[in-house]
């Protein structure tokens, strides 16, 4: 989500790591603990009525990879109207 003071500002860079060996911080094992990802709508909702991942009886972690300018309209919106103040 890079609308925040534009798509080139430094501000918006986000690490890239490898977010679904995070899980191994808390489960070394990795017995307790469940990782999906999604780089697709149809993944994503393919997880979200997936009963194993609606049960939720151990930690999960759900990455959702989405393009960089996707965001919700309104915060698109907000973006705006702070840019305007933020120039005037």
């Amino acid at each position: 989500m890079q609308v925040i003071h534009g798509p080139t500002a430094e501000y918006n860079r986000i690490a890239l790591w490898d977010w679904q060996r995070l899980l191994a911080v808390f489960d070394p094992a990795g017995t307790r603990t469940k990782s999906w990802k999604a780089s697709t709508r149809g993944q994503l909702e393919e997880i979200l009525a997936n009963p194993e991942f609606g049960a939720a009886d151990k930690l999960q972690l759900l990455e959702v990879r989405m393009d960089g300018m996707d965001a919700p309209r309104a915060l698109v919106e907000q973006a705006k109207l702070t840019a305007q103040l933020n120039s005037a």
